[in-house]
């Protein structure tokens, strides 16, 4: 079995949402036989750290602007979480030359660390998540002083399918980006996008590469969530995930589904930048929405697990799936989905789920009467065995396969 690499964001003890992916990965490499050792950023005061399944984790030293990113994350006071935007975008325009980058000190943490790692024990491939895009260049560089290591640029954001709104021009973003991500593409052995992103790229600007590249979905489909999820409580809806008011606006949701609510609770799991929103529906609704703020995924999943419904949201301007929704799906609930982008990724997905309530939240005339019928009558959950083939692309062990089949080609 092979020793693998992995270079990420926050792995432990707050996974980010890639973290978590990643997380699926190296669990599966390890409980066959392989060795995974994690490097990446710590949020705690050790240097190392030997978890579930012999996993071995290595973390680089967070820096001033990451501490403050990290706090206003988890706070819920609107100023804390301006005050990190403002640092975000002036370390932006001071490195604007080398965007999207804002923390190149980091790239040297991370390859210091790797070169320790790779001169103790044998390494067979080097997996690279982004974001953040600093985790990339350090395999860059990694990869150009061990040549004969595999590396996996693994994708589960896009540098330049995003879109999306900014203070930089959006031909300026693309630019800058393209260009890192050709270098990575070039660098790497083999590179896994999602397949939200497929058709972006199967344009021509990715053709001298398309023999080194794959699609998967986001690894979090789980037989062990379906089982651990047989509870139904009919009074409980819980939204799990990043609100944002450009990407993520949770305003028409709330304001379509409260008046819906009879003697149910909305609970919200989540950061982000609609507190203030969050709060309005607060008192406008008394006792029906419990907003948790930012908690750690254990605790998100054992609401998931109890859970009637869940509350997805779709993205606006953005062609990147949320990579909760698989493990909502992997549950066999039933899902309400209000969208209001009619390009929004997740119709496909969710589309193909039978347990769904989708809700375009543009329809000039919403019809709450079969919405409030169907949050009020007993269902049965989907079955495993019919989600593991329609989303088998989402199971761990798909992407896994992939990186194993990279690193035998090493061995």
């Amino acid at each position: 079995m092979a020793n693998l690499l992995f270079l990420s964001d926050y792995y432990y003890k707050n996974a980010s949402a890639n973290g978590i992916c990643v997380e699926q990965i190296a669990n599966i490499n390890a409980k066959c036989g392989g060795q995974s050792y994690v490097i990446c950023s710590g949020n705690c005061n050790e240097i190392c750290k030997v978890c579930e399944n012999e996993i071995k984790i290595s973390f680089i030293k967070r820096s001033l602007y990451r501490k403050i990113y990290d706090y206003a994350s988890m706070s819920k006071f609107s100023f804390v979480k301006q005050i990190s935007n403002l640092i975000t975008h002036v370390l932006k325009f001071v490195y604007i030359w080398k965007y999207p980058m804002i923390e190149p000190r980091a790239i040297y943490k991370y390859v210091n660390i790797g070169e320790k790692i790779i001169k103790s024990v044998r390494i067979d491939t080097i997996v690279a998540q982004y974001k953040p895009i600093e985790v990339v260049l350090a395999a860059n560089k990694l990869k150009s002083l061990h040549p004969e290591i595999r590396y996996v640029f693994y994708s589960l954001d896009s540098l330049t399918s995003e879109g999306g709104n900014g203070l930089l021009p959006i031909s300026f973003r693309n630019k800058a980006c393209l260009k890192l991500e050709k270098i990575a593409l070039k660098t790497a052995d083999c590179s896994i996008f999602m397949n939200c992103s497929k058709a972006h790229y199967q344009n021509d600007v990715y053709l001298s590469y398309n023999s080194k590249m794959y699609f998967a979905d986001n690894p979090l489909l789980s037989y062990q969530i379906y089982q651990k999820s047989k509870e139904i409580d009919m009074k409980s809806i819980v939204f799990a995930g990043t609100l944002n008011k450009g990407i993520r606006n949770p305003e028409r949701a709330l304001q379509i589904l409260l008046p819906l609510m009879k003697n149910k609770k909305l609970h919200l799991f989540t950061h982000g930048d609609c507190n203030d929103i969050i709060s309005k529906y607060q008192m406008k609704y008394p006792g029906i929405i419990e907003n948790h703020g930012f908690v750690k995924h254990e605790e998100v999943m054992h609401a998931i697990y109890s859970a009637g419904f869940l509350l997805s949201i779709g993205n606006i301007n953005s062609s990147m799936n949320p990579s909760k929704i698989y493990e909502y799906i992997s549950t066999g609930k039933t899902i309400i989905h209000v969208y209001s982008d009619k390009n929004d990724p997740c119709l496909e997905i969710l589309k193909k789920y039978n347990n769904i309530i989708l809700i375009n939240s543009n329809d000039a005339r919403i019809d709450e009467q079969e919405i409030s019928r169907q949050l009020n009558t007993n269902y049965n959950r989907e079955q495993y065995l019919e989600i593991g083939e329609k989303y088998f692309m989402a199971d761990p062990q798909y992407t896994y396969n992939i990186i194993q089949n990279i690193s035998n080609k090493n061995m």
